[in-house]
């Protein structure tokens, strides 16, 4: 672990070393290193810039860390023009860090942490050249740590750790009496902040960027811990059950956090909790496993609430002896396994879940359940729904449950639901692209993942068992990239493929060839803005390809403009198209466009202000909002920001007139 100091500090404690004898100069004018360099020496030289990397700092320290241990080498400073040679280095990795006077110091690959720097490999008799730095004005960072009571107490002595974005350690500090920490002199970039002390639950708080010349804040409350405990039972309520387990789940996100077995007496207590809501179940062999308020289902059970330093107290439970249903679940041709598929039990009659279980990988299941009559149901997401005995729920065939003991052969098989095929083809259109080519099946056009995956065989086909419902498709390939059905380029506009208990044939995909790529620069101008280059040029625009004499665009995306108003689309066919773009706040404007393989250049035309509520009008519904959010100004209550149609944080008669100019006009369809 590596501790930070600051420049002054180490400049000092060097400059001491250097007078005591304990470290030596080298040979060259601008670089210090310590004494047990081994015969065949290395050398590391570069510059320290500042971030332009251009303006030198001079006189900055360059220290070198064994990459592997973090134990300090050797040490380096630059002269007038930022340039630094560190000689007399043993073979090895290392760690470079450069600081000086007002930039923030930073290790070599541009990291805040050295977990995180680019090593330097140094090999005997050779020298590494280079090994530059572009530091940036420093940033801040500051807060207060206190306790999560209702008098907010300040915490003193608290551990405050620093880390980068890669959760690599940056440095730590810790409290003031008032609770207050401070970091200085950070490069600019994204950290996270941890506060730790004894007693309390560790707060780890979000990411936060840190920006030269400015101080960022993170505040902090430490929770003292909670615990749950109470009495397990029999099902009379009375005789204690000895080593039964407890398992304490966070109610939300149902991870576990938390597990005790009881005392001979029944007594169980889970401790170690932060303030929150918990699910609690308790099991034992021969018994059935509940939730609390008797429930044994999860999604029936009320959640626990632990507040900060209290136990919450007699979240008890009473388990009635259990029987079973075990059986197995296989896909339709009754011999392939479905492994994780649930089967829940449900009261006979109504539709109260009792108790679930998961088939294990070779689809077999063993549920246990209070005695009693029920309903079983297995559901896997590839396959239909079925009910025990049954089409539907309603002429199911009971399974009667007596304590102790179990009805066994209970067995399902699932039927797939839809089945979705097609072709995939190279860009000729028509040899098929052969084996291995990723299909995707997604559910939403907003679904980023994807729902059902599958690949193609040697001939180019492809198979898909669904659900009914309306998909849309994809095929991936390493040679020809991505493809969406029916011949588009994003997600958001492929065609649906619906599905409703048949094999829907005949989904084809071809893709595009690569060398007919075209990529597109295309420059807009935007009204009532100062001149460009500015932040207010840089705003979100959805874009749209449609090709010539088409009413369906094959591509669309959300991209943003950079300071000159400069977006750019790649991987866009060669061909003719009218290009869509608008704004949250402007008309849309379309624009005819032509493209060929390679890079395109074209200046769009202007996008008119003035559509405060988006709906590619300006009309008096966008006066309306104009005029209430009139004079307000970024951050302020009724600050309307489809209201500031020039960018400029505020909204007022430059808006106004820019909505009047364009007023009773209407946008591109």
């Amino acid at each position: 672990m590596m501790v930070r100091l600051n420049y002054g500090m180490i400049a000092v404690i060097l400059l001491s070393l250097l007078g005591m004898g304990l470290i030596l100069p080298t040979s060259t004018t601008h670089a210090q290193a310590i004494t047990n360099a081994p015969d065949a020496p290395g050398t590391i030289t570069g510059a320290v810039m500042a971030a332009d990397g251009v303006t030198p700092v001079p006189d900055a320290l360059v220290y070198v860390n064994d990459a592997a241990t973090g134990a300090f080498v050797a040490f380096g400073y630059g002269d007038a023009n930022g340039v630094f040679t560190v000689a007399l280095l043993p073979p090895g990795s290392y760690v470079l860090q450069a600081t000086g006077d007002g930039v923030a110091p930073e290790f070599f690959g541009g990291a805040a942490a050295a977990d995180s720097a680019q090593p330097v490999i140094v090999t005997a008799g050779a020298t590494v050249v280079a090994v530059d730095f572009a530091l940036d004005t420093p940033g801040h960072l500051t807060g207060t740590v206190i306790a999560q009571n209702s008098a907010r107490t300040p915490l003193a002595d608290v551990e405050v750790r620093l880390y980068d974005a890669q959760g690599a350690f940056v440095e730590a500090t810790t409290t003031r009496a008032d609770g207050g920490y401070q970091f200085a002199d950070l490069a600019p970039g994204t950290y996270r902040v941890v506060a730790t002390q004894l007693d309390y639950i560790d707060s780890v708080a979000p990411l936060i960027t840190v920006v030269s010349a400015a101080v960022a804040r993170v505040d902090m409350a430490l929770a003292s811990p909670g615990a749950i405990s109470g009495v397990i039972t029999g099902a009379d309520g009375v005789t204690p059950l000895d080593s039964a387990a407890v398992y304490v789940y966070d109610y939300t996100s149902r991870q576990q956090v938390g597990m005790a077995l009881t005392a001979p007496d029944g007594w169980y207590s889970v401790g170690s909790l932060s303030p929150g809501e918990y699910l609690v179940q308790a099991v034992k062999a021969g018994r059935v496993g509940t939730y609390t308020s008797g429930s044994t289902t999860p999604e029936n059970a009320p959640p626990i609430l632990v507040e900060s330093g209290d136990s919450t107290d007699a979240v008890n439970f009473a388990l009635a002896p259990a029987g079973f249903v075990t059986g197995s679940v296989l896909e339709q041709d009754g011999i392939t396994p479905i492994a994780n598929a649930t089967v829940y039990a449900y009261t006979y009659g109504t539709q109260a879940a009792v108790a679930w279980t998961e088939a294990d990988a070779n689809g077999l299941f063993n549920l246990a359940v209070p005695a009693g009559t029920y309903r079983l149901t297995a559901y896997q997401f590839d396959y239909a729904t079925q009910h025990y005995g049954g089409a539907d729920e309603n002429d199911a065939q009971p399974i009667t449950v007596t304590a102790g003991n179990s009805a066994s052969g209970v067995s399902f098989t699932l039927a797939g639901i839809s089945i979705i095929r097609g072709t995939v083809y190279q860009p000729d259109g028509i040899t098929p692209v052969g084996a291995g080519v990723s299909v995707a099946v997604y559910d939403s056009i907003t679904d980023a993942t994807g729902t059902f995956f599958t690949t193609t065989i040697a001939n180019g086909t492809y198979s898909r068992t669904v659900p009914d419902g309306t998909y849309y498709m994809q095929a991936t390939s390493v040679t020809f990239g991505s493809i969406y059905y029916d011949g588009k380029l994003s997600l958001a506009l492929a065609d649906p493929v619906v599905g409703a208990s048949t094999t829907v044939t005949g989904i084809n995909m071809t893709f595009f060839a690569p060398a007919n790529a075209a990529t597109l620069t295309a420059a807009l101008t935007l009204q009532g803005r100062a001149p460009a280059p500015t932040a207010a040029w840089s705003i979100p625009v959805a874009v749209t390809f449609t090709p010539t004499g088409s009413t369906s665009a094959i591509y669309g995306a959300t991209v943003t403009t950079d300071q000159n108003g400069v977006f750019t689309v790649t991987g866009i066919p060669a061909g003719t198209y009218q290009v869509r773009v608008k704004n949250a706040h402007t008309l849309a404007s379309s624009f005819p466009v032509t493209l060929v393989a390679g890079a395109n250049t074209v200046a769009l035309g202007t996008l008119r202000e003035g559509d405060a509520d988006g709906n590619n009008l300006v009309n008096i519904t966008d006066f309306s909002l104009l005029a209430t959010s009139f004079g307000k100004t970024q951050g302020t209550t009724g600050f309307n920001a489809n209201a500031d149609f020039n960018e400029d944080d505020i909204v007022n008669v430059s808006d106004f007139s820019l909505l009047a100019q364009n007023f009773n006009q209407i946008g591109a369809p």
